[in-house]
């Protein structure tokens, strides 16, 4: 009788092995497949929406330097500021000359209304410079700045 039970656990513990052996193998090939993932360049992939969205500038043109005081009580703290524009077009580089005067005062107004607590950390620079674009874009009427870089910025 013994024997009749060995033999009847026997096919069945040899069952749960086989499974548990194949799940296991499973597993291992799906992590394999997971991690070794290739990375598709694509643009349609999910990866560069954001890429996608973004208009690429097409020329780029250099304001001369700014020098501002800030918006203080005491009116001691200046601030330099350098910048480049990144235009939609070629066409924008005249546009942006023969305004010159208007964006200089555009920008020269907005930047004096700043006061150090507004400009001394990086989500406020990223504010300012929205708001510089915006203030340019306004200024223009055929062309656009897709960017604002700032290539120098002191505050003193």
């Amino acid at each position: 009788m013994a024997e009749e039970e060995k033999s009847k656990k026997d096919p069945f513990m040899l069952l749960i092995i086989i499974q548990s052996i194949t799940l296991a193998l499973a597993v291992a090939i799906l992590i394999l497949l997971l991690i070794n993932k290739p990375v598709s360049k694509h643009p349609k992939d999910k990866g560069s929406k954001r890429e996608s969205k973004r208009v690429k500038a097409v020329a780029t043109y250099q304001l001369q330097p700014f020098i501002v005081n800030l918006l203080d009580e005491e009116g001691r703290r200046y601030l330099k500021v350098t910048m480049d524009l990144a235009l939609d077009s070629k066409e924008t580089i005249q546009e942006v000359e023969d305004k010159m005067a208007s964006i200089r005062d555009t920008i020269i107004m907005i930047l004096t209304n700043k006061g150090f607590k507004d400009v001394c950390n990086i989500s406020g620079k990223a504010k300012l410079r929205e708001e510089i674009k915006r203030g340019i874009n306004n200024v223009l009427e055929s062309g656009n700045v897709i960017d604002v870089y700032f290539s120098e910025f002191v505050i003193q």
